[in-house]
């Protein structure tokens, strides 16, 4: 059997690692254990050990979730709660809980959306002083920043993938715009 290459820009579940299931599949993304790797070591470097993780409910979501909680296991940090997040979630009821059990660590492993919807309702419901780590999916995100009263939900730290430039890859771009490749339009496809 022939195996041609699967490149993904976007797969980040650990699950496509497993070369003997997807010996030819290659991604351009950092896979979900890096990035919860870096969260547990942002954690364990400031000593914090009660913890709440927040992913969106899906495939991505719950593979951060799982591969947190295998890495905290002989570690001294402790997993307060955590929930699975939907279009359709609760956020006043899980800032309660939040409160109630007095988190004050917030791993938020969601996409930009679901994260977006989550720190707009800690804004207007008042959660304060607070770390959220932000997984890689929303860390960057350019709107957050300028929401008014971001800045009175506490501190919010970012792991995001390294700008990598390709050489030659904007020349190659450039020339390949500037070419054109069908000067023959009745082409015939075999």
């Amino acid at each position: 059997m022939f195996l041609f290459s699967q490149i993904s820009y976007g797969a980040a579940s650990s699950v496509f690692s497993k070369k003997q299931n997807y010996p030819s599949f290659l991604r351009t993304v950092h896979p979900n254990k890096d990035v919860i790797e870096v969260i547990v070591n942002i954690i364990l470097h400031f000593k914090w050990s009660w913890v709440a993780f927040l992913n969106i409910d899906d495939d991505y979501g719950n593979d951060g979730r799982d591969l947190f909680i295998k890495m905290i296991k002989d570690t001294e940090i402790c997993l307060g709660y955590t929930k699975g997040l939907q279009h359709d979630s609760d956020y006043s009821s899980i800032f309660r809980q939040i409160q109630a059990q007095k988190i004050g660590v917030i791993v938020v492993f969601a996409a930009e959306w679901t994260a977006e919807a989550l720190i707009k309702s800690a804004i207007q419901l008042n959660i304060t002083n607070k770390v959220w780590i932000a997984g890689d999916a929303w860390s960057l995100n350019k709107e957050l920043p300028k929401e008014k009263g971001i800045k009175n939900i506490g501190t919010v730290l970012g792991v995001a993938e390294p700008v990598v430039e390709i050489p030659g890859f904007s020349d190659f771009v450039h020339s390949a715009k500037s070419k054109n490749h069908c000067e023959n339009t009745e082409q015939e496809l075999l």
